[in-house]
């Protein structure tokens, strides 16, 4: 026995039951993740006030909503992977205190030019909290639970937006849509305060800043047994701190998971963005109700909700990805069945439903499969950057929907070109699932007996 390999962190984590301390740990990620989408998405609810006020068009917004997507990029491609050399908790809470900062400064603009400015600062904060959001949770959690721990935390940011509509209906009419701005700007220097406390750094990480004291002490905090267990090298503050912003990591051996992933993620953020942007004027301009095409927007934000917590339980449940490979060629059938029932209205709401849980669902999942791909030290890196070519899509679509309407492209047409990217995506995923099963084999048949490797440990 004595000759038995000592577990590593991944092992250990994996074979514990999970305490309180985890469930806390992802309960404050999903409370970030909340005031996250609450910011994010504030500024399209609140543009009709802002116009009014301000006596311009709603349309003139639209450099001020891009320039923030813009610093949404710079925010997970390039202040994210910080968190690869100082600590996913020091660049979490940093990040949220900027855009919490910088969000109490909106009610003091008075011109599109000056908010695009506040935005883009605003966008890189919210751009490098998501991914780190995803790899400290994933961390955390076991393999049994970490699907669902991941889609929970991305489901907060869904949530933040939905009780930010609410919070709008309710104070905008009798204190203007300043008082929104200000409690988006509360919450997360709130949760700042409160996380300084609570929340962890990375265990992996303390290891890899020579820390492994701190690493330990988190450890026995999952289970108190762990705090004399002997642990292999990766607790021996041996592993070298990473001394730049390794993103050329990403490829090299990982260069086909990268390049897959990437398409993937961009090819599901322009389905996203282009439902989000456009879907409710799109219904409308061919004739459908007002009321119908409202609803149906709700009920897919619902929808792809579900999906996502569907997807996160089925990965645990299979320890596999396969399912995830369903969701794009079904909703590739599903858009382009939809014109064809703009005049059933119950009709189009469920199909338009079916979108949101197949794709949109299947684009938060996304993040389970991304945080497996790359090992701890460029996990943040690894996310970050799947996430700006996420983002990249989310530019592109509302630029492509608005062109395709003004240039007189009939709405069944355009709704039915969405199938291209659910096609291209459909396509890269199950390349890089059958990419990830493979590597997984690999890992398995080279690591010692007793351990549960993962595809990270292949790279």
């Amino acid at each position: 026995m004595g000759d038995s390999p000592a577990p590593s962190i991944r092992d250990v984590i994996d074979r514990s039951p999970v305490s309180r301390f985890q469930r806390r740990t992802v309960l404050l990620c999903f409370l970030l993740g909340i005031a996250d989408g609450f910011d994010a998405l504030a500024i399209g609810y609140l543009l009709p006030a802002m116009a009014a006020e301000w006596e311009v068009p709603a349309g003139s917004f639209g450099p001020a909503i891009t320039v923030g997507l813009i610093g949404m990029i710079v925010g997970t491609t390039l202040v994210a992977p910080l968190a690869d050399r100082v600590g996913r908790r020091a660049v979490l809470l940093g990040a949220t205190l900027l855009y919490g900062a910088v969000t109490a400064t909106i009610p003091l603009v008075s011109t599109v030019g000056e908010l695009a400015g506040v935005r883009f600062v605003a966008g890189i904060g919210l751009g490098a909290v998501v991914p780190n959001l995803v790899a400290l949770s994933s961390e955390y959690m076991p393999a049994r639970a970490r699907g669902r721990a991941v889609l929970i935390v991305l489901c907060g940011i869904t949530i933040g937006g939905f009780l930010c509509g609410i919070v709008a209906g309710r104070l905008v009419p009798t204190l203007g849509w300043r008082s929104v701005f200000l409690v988006g700007a509360i919450l997360p220097i709130v949760l700042v305060v409160v996380c300084w406390r609570l929340l962890p750094d990375s265990i992996g990480m303390l290891v890899r800043r020579g820390r492994p004291d701190a690493a330990r002490a988190l450890l026995a905090r999952i289970s108190p047994e762990l705090a004399t267990t002997p642990l292999d090298d990766s607790l021996s503050g041996s592993a070298p701190r990473t001394a730049r912003i390794p993103v050329g990591s990403l490829f090299g051996s990982r260069s086909r998971a990268t390049t897959l992933l990437w398409i993937t993620w961009f090819a599901t953020y322009v389905i996203v963005y282009f439902l989000y942007s456009w879907l409710p004027t799109l219904l409308v301009d061919v004739g459908v109700d007002q009321g119908v095409a409202i609803l149906a927007m709700s009920l897919c934000l619902l929808a792809n909700t579900v999906g996502g917590l569907s997807q996160g339980a089925l990965i645990d449940r299979r320890g596999d990805y396969f399912s995830l490979t369903v969701g794009l060629p079904v909703a590739v059938l599903v858009i382009l069945a939809v014109p064809s029932t703009f005049g059933q209205p119950v009709l189009l709401t469920f199909l338009i439903c079916l979108i949101g849980f197949f794709a949109v669902g299947v684009n938060q999942a996304l993040s389970t499969i991304t945080a497996e791909i790359y090992p701890i030290d460029v996990r943040a890196t690894g996310i970050g950057w799947a996430f700006g070519a996420g983002r990249v899509g989310s530019l592109v679509a509302p630029l492509a929907g608005g062109l395709l309407m003004t240039t007189g492209v009939p709405g069944a047409v355009i709704f039915q070109l969405i199938a291209v990217p659910a096609a291209v995506g459909a396509i890269s995923l199950v390349l890089l699932v059958l990419l990830v099963h493979r590597t997984r084999r690999r890992a398995t048949a080279m690591a010692p007996s007793g351990t549960h490797p993962t595809a990270a440990d292949a790279g």
